[in-house]
């Protein structure tokens, strides 16, 4: 990972012709997401939860991963697609494993957690959770490490608390509060791309009754992009500079700009 940005977009209509587009590319990274059982059992019927964490996202190449609230999900599908299409850039979205991780858990309570009478043992399903959510969690910190960027869409879906006296905001997503947190501890890894030369200054919502924990969300070391931002970066990009280069050097110009860096 490089560089976080925080992604506030007004207009998202911008985005509705790329829909199609950025179903095709979801579609393709939850192929080539495995998430059969069998596959990762071993002779004694142990299952093997460091091959399911590195083979959950074989062969995916991303310059980008997105962080989203599952209730934006066609948006971010669809920005998606804008992305490849202006840029040739392939966004992750991190929403195509969690329908994967739920059917592997519902495979494992089936076989492993299940009592005499056909329901679920409590105690047990504690434990396949915590394992799936585990393995499900290391394989995300993976591909984010692995992404150039990445894009945090900042939405009142993602961050529905805020405190205005405080100026503190909120997510009731553990999934979402972790991935950001990690952007904050994860390694700093510059591009080696020839060419290279533009410094940049560096949760699911709980369903069951009224049960919500929220997690405050620091924001501080990502740089924002908002509407004016998209446009002037697709404008400013050519065939001479890598799109994410021509990103960063716009970036860097707001900062100096604004804050006379």
């Amino acid at each position: 990972m490089f560089v976080t940005f925080d992604i506030k977009i007004g207009n998202k209509e911008m985005f509705n012709d790329f829909l199609v587009l950025g179903k095709d590319i979801f579609s393709k990274n939850q192929k080539d997401v495995h998430n059969t059982l069998e596959e990762y059992l071993l002779n004694d019927e142990i299952i093997d939860g460091d091959a399911i964490s590195q083979d959950w996202f074989p062969n995916i190449n991303s310059n980008i991963f997105i962080s989203h609230s599952h209730l934006d999900e066609e948006y971010v599908i669809a920005f998606a697609g804008w992305l490849k299409k202006n840029f040739n850039l392939n966004a992750f979205i991190d929403s195509c494993v969690w329908g994967h991780s739920n059917e592997l858990l519902k495979q494992i309570d089936e076989r492993y957690c299940k009592n005499h009478n056909a329901t679920y043992n409590y105690e047990k399903r504690n434990i396949s959770t915590s394992h799936v959510h585990m393995m499900l969690n290391v394989a995300l910190m993976k591909m984010m490490d692995k992404c150039e960027c990445i894009f945090f869409m900042d939405t009142p879906n993602s961050l529905p608390v805020a405190d205005n006296i405080k100026n503190t905001e909120s997510t009731l997503s553990s999934w979402i509060y972790s991935e950001v947190e990690m952007t904050r501890y994860l390694r700093e890894k510059k591009p080696q791309r020839k060419g290279y030369g533009y410094p940049i200054n560096a949760g699911f919502q709980l369903e069951h009754s009224e049960l919500k924990i929220k997690y405050q969300i620091n924001k501080e070391h990502m740089k924002i992009i908002n509407d004016k931002s998209l446009e002037v970066w697709l404008t400013s990009c050519s065939d001479h500079e890598h799109p994410l280069d021509t990103l960063y050097k716009q970036v860097n110009k707001i900062e100096e700009n604004e804050y006379g860096k």
